[in-house]
Parts: structure tokens; sequence; C-alpha cells
């Protein structure tokens, strides 16, 4: 199975390269398309990785479906049905949401698989990475569970990924899911000017999507009645500044 896996992606790449080439310019030749016999060792490539292998390679399963997708006749061939099933199996459900012209934002739900057992799976597969605040349910990858979880267990966490990974998204939800049943004040530190404004519209956003009431955002520190949940949207200099000041009145500081 090593030997096929390896000579399916080989063959996927070719035809990324042929294809980018032509746009480029550097060919003049035809595109190519991918063949019924190399979807058909794909998906059992997929299937194998995403089953049988106790920790499968993501980053071959992502690429491999990634390529797939990119250059198969669409109209000739639906794989939304299998995105959803694989990527479903290994914590990935949040990448299968652009295949699904259809998927149900609001309820967090695929369109139908057309079978039973396979709705059963991907249902359980999924199951394990939805989390819900109030009367909305979220799907998180894999990666974004574990952020979940630690924040749940840890006192001190410290998190290393790419951009994109759905880091600030999952830190961002489980603090509101916090104040939706608690009452504590957050210092949210960010680098640079512009993201406090991101942040603070991403946290009202939120907020109000969420029916989080009590709740204030400040990108200074202001004192406010304590009953009042307080988010603090702060750049490094100004929360050093406030904490060297032996007069700072938090008083509720949890995050």
């Amino acid at each position: 199975m090593e030997t096929l896996k390896k000579k399916v992606l080989e063959e996927l790449l070719q035809i990324d390269c042929h294809n980018i080439a032509i746009k480029l310019g550097f060919i003049t030749q035809s595109s190519r398309a991918i063949s019924t016999e190399l979807i058909a060792k794909v998906i059992r490539c997929l299937d194998y990785e995403t089953s049988m292998i106790k920790d499968p390679d993501i980053n071959y399963i992502i690429t491999v479906f990634a390529l797939i997708w990119e250059y198969v006749d669409h109209s000739r061939y639906n794989l939304q049905k299998i995105a959803v099933k694989f990527l479903s199996r290994i914590g990935y459900s949040t990448s299968a949401i652009i295949t699904d012209n259809n998927f149900d934002k609001e309820n967090c739900k695929f369109s139908s698989l057309e079978s039973p057992i396979d709705e059963l799976l991907t249902s359980l597969n999924q199951e394990k990475y939805d989390v819900s605040i109030g009367k909305r349910k979220f799907i998180l990858t894999k990666f974004q569970m574990d952020i979940w979880n630690s924040m749940d267990n840890d006192k001190l966490i410290g998190i290393s990924a790419p951009t994109s990974a759905g880091k600030s998204f999952v830190i961002l939800l489980k603090l509101l899911e916090k104040l939706k049943r608690n009452n504590f004040d957050i210092i949210y530190i960010v680098p640079t000017l512009s993201l406090v404004n991101q942040v603070i519209g991403d946290f009202n956003k939120y907020i109000r999507e969420l029916e989080i009431d009590n709740c204030k955002i400040n990108s200074s520190y202001e004192e406010s009645a304590s009953s009042t949940n307080n988010i603090f949207v702060l750049t490094q200099e100004k929360t050093i500044s406030i904490f060297s000041d032996e007069n700072n009145k938090f008083q509720k500081i949890q995050y």
C-alpha cells in the first residue's frame, strides 16, 4: 500500500506541474485530466489511510484530496460525499464544508450521503469535534478540539500552528462559551493596533450571535461595575503600562 500511495501522489503532482506549466506559458500542450483509474486509486488510498492507520498522515490526505478536487471533471464525478466521509474520519469536517453547496450552517449539517451507514458513521466521527454554545453548534478540527479541551484542563497553554489553522477562532469561541456560564474578565493581548479592531469586531459579532448579555469590550482600561464581564483587547505596551500602575483595578481577571 505504501508503494501505491507514493505512486498516486506522484501521478497527481505530475498532472499539477503539467497544468501549471500551461498556465505559465512554458508549454503549449493540452491540459491533463484525472482518469477514472487514478480516481479509483486515490479513493482506495484515502480509504486505507483514514480508516486503517492509527495515526493517519494528515498532510498526505489533505494534499491528495486537494489535488484530485482541483483537477477532476466535476461534471462527471461528484466527490462531495467522499470528502465528507474521509475528512470527518480524521477530524477535518471543516475542510469538507467547501465541497458541499447545501451545507446547513445553522445546524452544522452536511447534505445527505445517500447511505444510512455512511450517515451514521460520519455523524459519529463529526460528533467528537462538535461544540455547542447556547443554541449554536460549531464544527472544530481535531487540532482546535485539543485547544478547546486544554483550555478547560490546563492553566497555561502554548499554541504553535500556521496561519489559518484556526487558533484565534477556537480561543474566541471558548472564551465566549465560558462567559455564557460564568462571570469574569479577560485580557486579550494583540501585537498591533490594527489587530485590536479586528479582534473587537470578532468578539462583537459572536457576542450578538450567541446572545451573551452583560458583556463589555474595551480597547483601554476602564473601571466598570463588578457585575459586568469585561473583555480588554490591548496591545503589549498598553497592558504593561496598566499592570505597572499599582492602582489598577483589575479584580476579576481569569483569562
